[in-house]
């Protein structure tokens, strides 16, 4: 597991990688490189590689029917208990409540 491990991280790299420029160049745009934007801008990105993680991890015996669709998908291969997914899904959205906590309330609802 530890092996294929990059290969999960780098999934779908063109949706997050794109969602990270977006939220840099806002900061840049407007001039607030601060911690709190960053972090923002990193839970962010994280939040949507964790979607499309979680939607690999459902369409994971249909994508190994597959040979295409299971060589890009990390959870075609790699056996993950529904109780231990929803555990790492819920310890990252716990992390990433901090950063949007950060803004207060509003924060957090977003």
């Amino acid at each position: 597991m530890i092996r294929t491990l990059p290969k999960l991280i780098t999934a779908h790299i063109d949706a997050w990688g794109t969602t990270f420029i977006i939220g840099a160049v806002c900061l840049w745009m407007h001039d607030d490189a601060s911690a709190a934007g960053w972090l923002l801008v990193i839970a962010v990105t994280v939040g949507y590689w964790l979607g499309f993680a979680v939607n690999d991890y459902h369409d994971a015996p249909f994508d190994a029917l597959d040979p295409r669709k299971g060589a890009r998908n990390f959870f075609a291969h790699v056996t993950l208990s529904p109780a231990r997914a929803r555990l790492i899904v819920a310890l990252i959205l716990l992390a990433l409540a901090l950063p949007f906590l950060n803004f207060g309330w509003r924060g957090l609802a977003v």
